[in-house]
């Protein structure tokens, strides 16, 4: 019985190990390269290590350091497992609310390019705004981002040339191209907006991605802004990815960026 436990366990670890790495090999085919497409396959060699290796690193862990290393690595797998399953639940949970009507403003939060295309990450954060602005009085669209390392113009270039070709006004646009992260997103197209709307009270909704919009909504609140989230969705298999991704960047934000 507990022999065929512990064949059970090995399995299970391997079997998510190669999981990992396959994960990590099929996102790289088709996005830029970025901590959440590298952290399945690092987290995935570990688990495919654990379990070819299982029975030894077991009877290792039986004494000294061995047992100490063992015993610090599961506590922090089950605070890694726990916590990313807490805040995974509240990204979802926020991703999933619907904004009022009517804003005064659309901010469109950019995302990776494709050289000189949006990728179908972008491409669906567009096509969210585009619909949002179809069903409502908006008078302003912001896109929102520069020029990356693996990317041939500025995001908001081409996210503007994205939305004109779906038929939006190029006068309803208006494009901020110098933002390199979500914070710079918000601060700058606050000056934008701020300068049109002077002192008269605004609001606005922030398009991103479901996974995204948890996040991205604390740092509009912290800049200042009356904002509401829409949530874009996402190709599935891409998800597990951007869960890992956004796991991190809300651990960082709650570190680092909230006091700042």
């Amino acid at each position: 019985m507990k022999k065929n436990l512990q064949n059970k366990k090995i399995l299970f670890f391997k079997i998510l190990g190669i999981a990992g790495i396959l994960d990590c090999l099929s996102i790289s085919l088709v996005s830029n390269f970025n901590f959440g497409t590298l952290f399945p396959g690092a987290l995935g060699c570990v688990f495919l290590i654990y379990g070819y290796f299982y029975q030894k690193l077991n009877e290792w862990g039986n004494y000294g350091f061995g047992k100490f290393f063992m015993k610090t690595a599961k506590i922090g797998l089950t605070i890694f497992f726990i916590s990313f399953f807490i805040i995974t639940s509240i990204v979802i949970q926020n991703g999933a609310k619907t904004p009022d009507k009517d804003a005064d403003a659309i901010i469109v939060l950019g995302a990776a390019l494709h050289g000189w295309d949006v990728s179908p990450a972008l491409a669906q954060r567009l096509d969210t705004a585009k619909q949002y602005w179809d069903e409502n009085h908006v008078s302003y669209i912001v896109v929102t981002g520069s020029q990356g390392p693996q990317e041939d113009r500025t995001e908001a270039e081409a996210m503007k040339e994205y939305l004109i070709n779906k038929g939006v006004p190029a006068d309803v646009i208006l494009i901020e191209d110098k933002a390199h992260n979500t914070k710079q997103n918000f601060i700058y197209s606050k000056k934008i907006l701020d300068d049109i709307y002077q002192n008269e009270y605004y609001n606005i909704v922030y398009v991103t991605n479901y996974f995204h919009t948890f996040r991205a909504g604390l740092l509009a609140e912290k800049i200042g802004f009356h904002a509401q989230g829409l949530g874009a969705p996402v190709t599935i298999y891409m998800l597990p990815n951007y869960y890992i991704r956004e796991y991190f960047s809300v651990i960082k934000y709650f570190v680092l960026d909230s006091h700042s």
